[in-house]
């Protein structure tokens, strides 16, 4: 089973006409958030689960299921980093994965534990756009000959190597 994994309160900030709901509280910013992931997921034709995590309020951590998306809130002294990062490494089949943020952190510690990451703006595909990248997608740590050959090209002539 696929998992897509939203740094919440990242990708609320991220995408300008999500971010314009903070604008009147964050409950409502995170409401406009899961009903924009649920029209996502049905255009998209997504068949797996969405989490979407977000920091708690240093009270105890919870999760509850909203419109069929799974939404956690980290408890005390848990980020949604920390909880999301944790998540990923202990999973069973992180190449499954694919976390939504553009914090550097949580990107870098995802994808070095077998996750594939996304900026936030990737939600904003067209669902033709996004089914044929996944269609033509290939492991992230494999490369062709042809970018191989590039990529040396490019290194040699930037180290003046000859």
């Amino acid at each position: 089973m696929n998992k897509l994994v939203l740094d919440g309160y990242n990708v609320i900030h991220h995408i300008p006409k999500l971010a314009k709901n903070l604008d009147f509280d964050f409950e409502f910013a995170r409401t406009v958030l899961v009903n924009f992931m649920k029209v996502w997921e049905g255009e998209h034709g997504f068949k797996g689960r969405i989490y979407i995590v977000f920091d708690g309020d240093g009270a105890t951590g919870s999760s509850k299921i909203t419109s069929g998306l799974n939404c956690t809130f980290t408890g005390s002294g848990q980020t949604a980093d920390d909880y999301i990062i944790a998540m990923v490494k202990s999973d069973k089949n992180p190449k499954k994965i694919t976390v939504v943020s553009n914090d550097g952190s949580i990107k870098n510690s995802c994808f070095l534990a077998g996750a594939a990451v996304q900026d936030p703006i990737f939600l904003l595909q067209s669902p033709k756009s996004y089914c044929r990248k996944l269609k033509n997608t290939k492991s992230s740590k494999e490369i062709s000959s042809a970018q191989k050959n590039e990529i040396n090209r490019f290194l040699m002539d930037k180290w003046e190597i000859k």
